[in-house]
């Protein structure tokens, strides 16, 4: 994943899109980059084995896209991301059994539903089965394009061309 003619990016431009992705997804809301850094140290490669942006929303909303290739266990476990929405009086966040909530009086995990597909598996399979229907793809590229400003403003906000 540090070689670029290989991985074709580093940890923003192969997993940031993701990050992205759900935060325009959660909100509906249109992000802007506030700030963004970029860094090669941990496998000194061509490309960012670390990243972190940071955008706002129109209404205000915070959402920090921080991806890695720096896990210990690298490349077996290939990412250090972890997903969470923080508000007012509630945390929520992904964890291996389904989803830990987390508020002042409350501390309760939510079991996946039985049969969950979730990530890249799931999308995979739903856009092959709409292609062997002969239906357009359940995320239009228009999405990607979207993703893709994003993570190259990213790029120009923390100074990489």
């Amino acid at each position: 994943m540090a070689d670029k003619p290989q991985a074709g990016g580093g940890a923003l431009l192969n997993l940031g899109g993701h990050g992205f992705d759900m935060a325009r997804f959660v909100t509906g809301e249109e992000l802007q980059v506030v700030s963004a850094v970029v860094n090669r140290q941990v496998h000194a490669g061509e490309v960012e084995d670390y990243a972190l942006a940071t955008l706002r929303t129109p209404s205000g909303i915070l959402f920090h896209n921080e991806v890695g290739y720096t896990m210990p266990t690298w490349p077996a476990n290939l990412t250090d991301g972890e997903k969470k929405v923080a508000g007012e009086r509630l945390l929520l966040r992904e964890i291996p059994e389904g989803a830990q909530l987390l508020a002042p009086d409350r501390e309760e995990i939510i079991p996946q539903p039985e049969g969950w597909e979730a990530g890249y598996p799931r999308a995979v399979k739903e856009v092959l089965e709409a292609y062997g229907r002969g239906d357009p793809p359940p995320i239009p590229a228009s999405e990607c394009a979207h993703v893709v400003r994003l993570i190259f403003d990213s790029y120009r906000a923390a100074g990489v061309n």
